[in-house]
């Protein structure tokens, strides 16, 4: 007839044989047994610990079963919960964990993160104890990208880690340049960074660094230029100019930059042409 354990202490490690049942229902700890138990091959000189892990159970709701001529050691495994990432910008997140259980001494408590599950980064770790949380800021990201993480905690009982999560980087404000103007009046800029979406494009001018008018837009991502013709200048004068660039993140703009018509006239259409010759 199969015996069945009760453990009522920290005493271990306890023998079970074939068909042997560890109950869940005297200790709180007990019903955590399904991730404390290690089956282990057959005892060496009464010490289960000597032996290579390389048995299994079965394990219910009431407690678990030993199936095997086995014994079993119960050793307290360390568990962490991976929680939801918060503080996340285009650039930079927060990673948060929990230490549910240290197993008996302090872990220390980091995180993986990456592009895939694969991961391929780790945060420095934190020294946390049993019910404490962990957090680190990753900075770098990418905008509007998706980043898996998980969290981890090690001691001298091993290595455990929490399930992959993920979270989204937001839109960044553009940046955008602006370029020299180049023939009469045709002024340039280009989008260096669109911010993970498609931006407006334009310029804001005029004869001081107020501006005062704007062009129209246009659609742009990143790397690509812009440029815009002026209609209506007068020769001699300065005019300032800057690009800008919009997306639902924000505005990005360029630096002040400035061109002067000079040895031209002013044709019935408005626009400025430069004088080559001139008939009497």
């Amino acid at each position: 007839m199969p015996r069945s354990f009760y453990r009522s202490s920290n005493e271990f490690p306890i023998a079970l044989i074939q068909g042997d049942t560890v109950s869940a229902a005297k200790d709180r700890s007990i019903a955590k047994y399904n991730k404390w138990i290690e089956i282990w091959e057959t005892e060496r000189a009464g010490d289960p610990k000597s032996a290579d892990a390389i048995g299994w159970l079965i394990h219910d709701r009431d407690g678990l079963t030993v199936l095997g001529d086995q014994s079993a050691v119960i050793v307290s495994l360390i568990e962490i919960t991976t929680n939801s990432a918060t503080s996340i910008t285009a650039e930079v997140a927060a990673l948060n964990s929990t230490l549910d259980d240290d197993a008996g001494e302090p872990c220390d408590c980091g995180f993986e993160w990456g592009l895939t599950p694969a991961y391929g980064n780790t945060t420095p770790t934190q020294s946390r104890t049993t019910g404490e949380t962990a957090s680190q800021l990753i900075a770098g990201l990418s905008p509007v990208t998706t980043y898996h993480f998980r969290a981890f905690a090690t001691n001298s009982k091993g290595t455990s880690y929490g399930a992959d999560r993920t979270f989204t980087t937001l839109v960044a404000v553009p940046t955008v340049t602006t370029n020299p103007a180049t023939g009469l009046c045709t002024i340039n800029g280009t989008l260096d960074d669109d911010g993970g979406e498609t931006c407006d494009c334009g310029f804001e001018w005029g004869e001081t660094e107020a501006y005062g008018n704007t062009t129209p837009t246009q659609s742009k991502n990143s790397g690509e230029p812009f440029s815009q013709d002026l209609d209506g200048l007068l020769p001699g004068v300065t005019y300032h100019f800057r690009a800008f660039a919009t997306n639902s993140a924000g505005t990005g703009y360029g630096a002040d930059g400035s061109f002067t018509i000079e040895g031209c006239i002013i044709g019935e259409d408005g626009k400025a042409y430069r004088v080559q010759s001139l008939i009497l």
